[in-house]
């Protein structure tokens, strides 16, 4: 598990945040996956490291990726929080689990 998804998971924890699945298949014909999902939700984390050491998501043809899984899964009815290093904070992460636990409740 990278550092990254360590964090996200111990504050994710310390929020008392819904159960989410890791490495969630979402498009029917495409192997993407998020890195966590809750289907109750619909809602889903994607993790995005590297961003400052020229990682895959901050190249060009990787943001370019990542838009069009971003698009088909907004297409398919999915809402997804995306996090880099910088942005995983308590605070976000609050928020984060708040929003999740409405979209819950709304959606019983």
């Amino acid at each position: 598990m990278s550092k990254l998804a360590s964090q996200f998971e111990k504050l994710w924890a310390l929020h008392k945040g819904p159960a989410l699945t890791k490495e969630v298949k979402f498009h029917p014909s495409r192997r993407w996956r998020f890195d966590y999902a809750s289907d109750c939700a619909m809602g889903a984390i994607e993790l995005n490291g590297g961003v400052f050491v020229g990682g895959r998501h901050s190249r060009g043809m990787g943001q370019v990726k990542d838009a069009e899984k971003m698009r088909e899964a907004a297409y398919l009815g999915w809402n997804v929080i995306t996090f880099t290093t910088k942005c995983l904070t308590f605070e976000n992460i609050g928020r984060a689990v708040a929003w999740f636990w409405k979209r819950i409740k709304e959606r019983k």
